[in-house]
């Protein structure tokens, strides 16, 4: 029995706490609203279209937001999305703002939300769309110029609008670096128009660049607007390996040509317009190439240069090349040596006539006459070998052709029939333009046989 008595005084304790707990939390549980961000701001429109923003409803409470939740929007351009019944413990729902401007003015309101949280039955969130003021924007916020030649300009068109409903006055566009600039500094665009000012990049010096440009305005909301530019600027760099161009020696009459290279070891185009040519004494002898081009960066382009004397002497003469980039004239020297094929006889004797004698009838007697190339460029050419004689002087006709300093052997066989005195010649061509034609005349004398 004892037992049983403690037994119900623990179950009555039990049920007690029980029936508080429940009765506690049945009290305490109620939802809590709340909403981010407070207050909706379209901030400066500018056109008539259709705009949307965003918050969140928040229930931080712990039982549900739901039943009464409504929206209350006094301004008929404003609209809300969706719509929502309730609004779990901890949990949050996006709601969408719809604006629809009608005309350009400011617009006011406040979205009102009824709820049953009983601390905060009504919730305003305001609403804000600011049209009255000066709106700057630009057609670009960047501009890289590229390459540019020293003292060359590139433009660019800078594009600024006003889509606000007060004049933009811009007071200054300004640089730190002065091969940037604008052509324009101070201008006035009417509400929603367009200004245009030129934006010129000239280097001079080699290098890129880099700046910001400032646009000085009246926008409260952006009165220094940047506009950020680049550009490179490039030169040619012209290179001759040489000045002078010499041409040592060169047969007369023959051409001798030099090429003349020309490197660019700038950043730019080397442009090749004008060879005036060349001006001098010697203009005859020398001439070139007619070269009009464009020389890349890093490349290179020759002019042929030729020689063709026509006497065994010095010359020398100057060659003039005008660049229209860069605005420069190449000077270069020229100079040369006329020579030719020198024909020697050995001995020099037998150049003026060959004498065979007394030669034994019926009986050959032969002399070699050697003929050499004493000059130093040109082979020496003989041709057209001929005589008259061919059965009493013999003499091989092949033509000839001998190196510099060379020397060949002709041998002339006199063979006489008949006791008499005989004449005759041997004949050729040569190009030895001091003995173009050689004549010399042979003789001999039949003898009677010894006996």
């Amino acid at each position: 029995m004892k037992i049983f008595r403690i037994g119900k005084t623990y179950i009555l304790i039990i049920w007690f706490i029980i029936t508080y707990i429940s009765f506690t939390s049945i009290t305490l549980a109620q939802p809590q609203i709340s909403v981010t961000p407070a207050q909706v701001d379209f901030g400066v429109i500018f056109e008539i279209k259709t705009y949307f923003e965003a918050f969140y409803i928040h229930n931080n409470g712990s039982a549900v937001l739901y039943d009464t939740l409504s929206f209350n929007v006094g301004c008929q351009e404003l609209s809300v999305f969706p719509s929502i019944d309730s609004v779990a413990a901890g949990d949050s729902s996006q709601i969408v703002v719809v604006f629809n401007p009608t005309e350009m003015k400011i617009y006011l309101d406040a979205i009102k939300i009824r709820s049953n949280d009983p601390v905060e039955p009504e919730l305003l969130v305001p609403v804000f769309v600011n049209y009255t003021r000066p709106k700057i924007s630009l057609n670009k916020e960047y501009k890289d110029f590229g390459e540019v030649v020293l003292g060359d300009s590139s433009i660019f068109t800078l594009g600024i609008y006003n889509l606000g409903t007060l004049p933009l006055i811009v007071s200054d566009i300004s640089s730190t670096n002065p091969y940037f600039y604008a052509d324009y500094t101070s201008i006035t665009v009417d509400s929603f128009s367009l200004e245009n000012t030129k934006i010129k990049f000239k280097p001079l010096k080699e290098g890129y660049y880099y700046d910001t440009l400032i646009v000085h305005n009246n926008d409260p909301d952006d009165s220094t607007k940047l506009f950020i530019v680049s550009g490179t600027g490039i030169w040619p760099h012209v290179e001759l390996t040489n000045n002078v161009i010499n041409f040592n020696e060169v047969e007369v009459s023959s051409v001798g040509g030099v090429n003349l290279p020309i490197y660019n070891s700038g950043s730019a185009d080397i442009l090749i317009e004008n060879i005036t040519g060349i001006t001098g004494s010697d203009t005859l002898y020398f001439n070139l190439s007619d070269t009009s081009e464009s020389i890349s960066p890093g490349d290179s382009s020759s002019i042929l240069v030729t020689f063709s004397p026509d006497s065994e002497i010095t010359y020398s003469d100057v060659l003039s090349i005008e660049l229209s980039r860069p605005d420069t004239t190449l000077t270069i020297y020229l100079q040369g040596e006329g020579t030719r094929p020198e024909l020697t006889f050995i001995p020099a004797a037998l150049g003026d006539s060959i004498v065979f004698g007394n030669v034994s009838i019926n009986k050959d007697s032969t002399i070699n006459l050697s003929i050499r190339n004493s000059g130093t460029i040109g082979n020496l050419k003989i041709w057209n070998i001929h005589y008259d004689s061919t059965n009493i002087f013999n003499i091989d006709t092949t033509s000839r052709s001998i190196i510099p300093g060379g020397s060949i052997v002709l041998p002339i066989t006199f063979n006489p029939t008949a006791r008499m005195q005989y004449n005759d010649s041997i004949n050729f061509f040569t190009n030895d333009t001091g003995k173009a034609y050689v004549s010399i005349p042979l003789k001999g004398t039949g003898s009677a046989p010894i006996v």
